[in-house]
């Protein structure tokens, strides 16, 4: 895991600062209004940095089940907004396939003849 986040910083150091560098040495700025936004490009591109090596950190640091546990929850969750998006489109019928055994859920619906199953 350390070593994962040393990589990150190590990359976005080795990908951005040799061009800031050498942009910034071979322009020779004319003026000082290009050298002051050469430095703000610099100063925002290190901040911007900073906030994605937090954000990996956070993500990594946490334990692998959780990481697997969160990225399910949500696509769950995506999934379930998806249906609701097709169940509330489909004015009076709405084809759903599937793989493997019926969900509980829908299981439940066909008990009470709510929906139609051909297999």
């Amino acid at each position: 895991m350390g070593r994962q986040r040393q990589q990150a910083g190590r990359w976005a150091r080795l990908a951005i600062m040799p061009t800031l560098k050498a942009a910034s040495s071979s322009a020779q700025p004319q003026n000082d209004r290009t050298a002051a936004l050469l430095r703000r490009l610099e100063d925002l591109i290190r901040a911007e940095t900073a906030q994605q090596r937090e954000a990996l950190e956070r993500q990594w640091s946490l334990p692998l089940g959780e990481r697997v546990a969160e990225e399910r929850a949500e696509l769950a969750q995506e999934h379930t907004r998806k249906l609701y998006m097709a169940f509330t489109r489909a004015g009076q019928r709405l084809v759903l396939t599937y793989v493997g055994d019926l969900p509980p859920v829908f299981q439940a619906l066909q008990k009470y003849n709510l929906v139609e199953v051909l297999t």
